[in-house]
């Protein structure tokens, strides 16, 4: 049977990671809701990230063009470079 603490401490680590990453709440203000200090607040975040209950991943651009580069370079036996492109401007 499942600790009870640990599935209340889960439940409420999710409801937070909700509130905070999904809904873009401080977590001064989610500490008011919830009604518990803000340090238990980034307890629970980071008993939610270290879990798995989130996962924060981050999309570099450089690692695209290197992905991309490595792909190249494999296909066509060449060393290449990418270059960033410039932002398209919008058509109005």
């Amino acid at each position: 049977m499942a600790d009870p603490a640990n599935a209340t401490k889960a439940r409420e680590a999710l409801r937070a990671a909700q509130l905070y990453y999904l809904q873009n709440h401080t977590m001064e203000a989610i500490s008011q809701e919830m009604r518990v200090s803000r340090s238990s607040i980034s307890r629970l975040l980071s008993y939610a990230r270290d879990t798995g209950l989130v996962e924060i991943r981050v999309h570099s651009p450089q690692e695209a063009r290197s992905r991309l580069e490595q792909q190249l370079s494999e296909r066509f036996g060449i060393t290449a470079h990418v270059a960033p492109a410039p932002a398209r401007a919008s058509e109005t």
